[in-house]
């Protein structure tokens, strides 16, 4: 009820309009008891005629009609109530993911997240409305059907009543069993839709090593285990089904066999009419129970999952005293230090990536961070970033302040370019523009100077004036209307765009060419000379390595070296044999 509370005056509006509908369906077989009553004892009078019925029949049509308006009306509310529930429970499952630490997204396949955010969330949203809508216009249909039927006949009405406690007990039992059941099929759908996931993300890669059998394998295999699930549940409704519909129906020849005896004693025909119109009413009521509770309960295997993120709490931060308010952005120098990290990634805890790490940036300087695949340089980049935290003690400061100490600002004072960019579907300018504030400088209806200056510094000024809507052109998803060296320009474009006081670049200029290469370096370079920003550099290229003025050799976790490029190459080290070994 808790995701239908905001929506509580259009759902007792919905509620009203449902008791309409309810009291107007149980009101039809008295309505045509009496008609058929009055039709006998007009015939046994001699005095049949058209004005002898009209009355009562006249009721039945009003209560048909009344039934028919409030039910379409009812029926509206609740599509929409259930719309509403809809988008309130994504909304709030994104929301709660988008919260989520990154390494939950570590350890969380992204197709499972995808399946929570689509069929779960609409199976939930679908059954607390339709359960809430039918649950509530049965028991208030119930509800009123006994009334009618205790006005006619107590006794019948308490031998109707006889499978009711075995119904209940047996719809409890399966519905619990159910439940489970729904929780593990939504799991393997999950697993094959995070299988379907990664294979079309990764299209490109599949197609040329000719991975299409396997990941179709992969695929079925999944799927053949939601399929042997769904057939276990199958099994288990067609006995819970076939005993549901057969306890009515035994219960209908006893209530029968009574009849008759009261016939017998003269029990009229219009009143056994009524009585058996109002026990199949009954019985349709409970069986609509016993499906709703069933519903219910597969729903909440469904919802269970859904919950859970939703209510998920992200780790905790580490506890950091604030002494004084963060510095205003003006500020901010850029002094970057890392002291004494230990770090291993969420995902596999038991291995370190980082152990008593230790370097420190000038404000205004350049770092290169230089050393073998695996070293730990890309995650000395992700903890500047706030991505991670360290997790086995350590610091990492911005001018002599934790990072964690900074607000949602931080973002603009340390800005990034990874490896492998990513762009989003849409233009050119929303892409450089990306994250920013909407009262940002740098967003207006015309274009800015700003993301001009920007994409020129990131050597992309030129190809973008040259496409077809320059700035609006529509990149495609992931950018794949791009090259590599055009995305990654805009990537380098969408950092500078924030004028950061540290930029990070982790291999930044791989996809560039010489040419394009060396202009984006001039740029960051005069960035640098005039004391603009701290600039952070992971490459392995000796022309982006060697204009650093500071290079630190990682290995193992640990800064094995550091020094100029000058200087590192007279100490007969780590460094000088990756130069020499790059220069072979």
């Amino acid at each position: 009820m808790a995701l239908l509370w905001p929506d509580r005056a259009l759902l007792s509006v919905a509620l009203c309009f449902l008791v309409g509908a309810a009291v107007s369906q149980a009101f039809l077989p008295h309505c045509l008891s009496e008609t058929l009553k009055a039709i006998i004892d007009g015939q046994a009078a001699g005095t049949l005629g058209v004005s002898t019925f009209s009355g009562p029949l006249s009721n039945l049509f009003l209560a048909a009609i009344a039934g028919a308006f409030f039910s379409s009306l009812r029926g509206a509310c609740f599509i929409i109530i259930g719309a509403r529930a809809s988008v309130r429970l994504r909304q709030q499952l994104l929301e709660s993911l988008l919260r989520q630490e990154v390494g939950f997204f570590d350890t969380t396949k992204t197709g499972e997240i995808t399946s929570r955010l689509t069929q779960d969330c609409q199976r939930v949203a679908d059954q607390v409305s339709f359960n809430v809508n039918f649950f509530s216009r049965t028991v208030v249909e119930l509800v009123a059907t006994l009334c009618f039927m205790l006005s006619y006949s107590v006794e019948l009405t308490m031998i109707s009543f006889l499978t009711v406690p075995v119904v209940a007990y047996i719809s409890k039992r399966v519905g619990q069993y159910m439940q489970k059941l729904s929780e593990a099929t939504q799991q393997k759908l999950a697993d094959a839709n995070a299988v379907a996931e990664e294979a079309l993300s990764s299209i490109a890669t599949v197609r040329t090593f000719g991975g299409e059998n396997y990941e179709k394998k992969r695929f079925e295999e999944n799927l053949q285990k939601f399929y042997a699930l769904e057939s276990r549940r199958a099994k288990v409704y067609v006995g819970y089904l076939f005993v549901i519909m057969m306890l009515p129906h035994l219960s209908n020849c006893l209530v029968l066999f009574q009849i008759g005896r009261l016939c017998v004693q003269g029990l009229s025909a219009p009143v056994l009419l009524a009585f058996v119109f109002y026990l199949q009413t009954l019985n349709g009521c409970f069986n609509s129970l016993a499906d709703i509770y069933t519903n219910i309960m597969q729903a909440l295997g469904s919802a269970s999952r859904v919950f859970e993120l939703v209510h998920r709490r992200p780790l905790k931060p580490r506890q950091v005293p604030v002494a004084l308010i963060p510095p205003a952005r003006h500020e901010i120098r850029g002094h970057l230090e890392l002291k004494n990290i230990y770090f291993s990634y969420p995902a596999h805890p038991e291995r370190p990536v980082l152990q008593n790490l230790s370097f420190e940036v000038p404000s205004g300087k350049a770092l290169a961070l230089v050393g073998p695949s695996g070293g730990g340089k890309s995650t000395c980049v992700a903890l500047i970033q706030r991505l991670y935290e360290p997790n086995g003690g350590g610091e990492v400061r911005l001018d002599q302040r934790d990072v964690m100490e900074y607000g949602k600002n931080y973002t603009e004072l340390v800005s990034a370019v990874s490896q492998e960019p990513l762009l989003f579907g849409c233009s050119i300018r929303d892409n450089i523009l990306y994250g920013l504030p909407d009262n940002h400088p740098a967003r207006s209806d015309e274009l800015s100077p700003d993301v001009v200056q920007a994409a020129c510094l990131a050597n992309a000024h030129h190809f973008i004036q040259q496409m077809t809507d320059g700035y609006d052109t529509c990149v495609g998803e992931r950018g794949v209307q791009l090259s590599g060296g055009q995305k990654q320009r805009i990537a380098i474009a969408r950092a500078l765009v924030r004028k950061p006081q540290v930029l990070l670049l982790d291999e930044a200029t791989s996809a560039l060419d010489a040419e394009s290469e060396l202009q984006v370096q001039i740029a960051i370079n005069n960035l640098v000379a005039h004391h603009d920003m701290t600039v952070v550099i992971v490459a392995h290229r000796l022309s982006t390595v060697k204009q650093a003025d500071k290079i630190c050799v990682i290995a193992n976790g640990m800064v094995v070296e550091e020094g100029s490029h000058d200087e590192l190459l007279e100490a007969d080290g780590h460094y000088r044999r990756l130069v020499e070994h790059q220069l072979r």
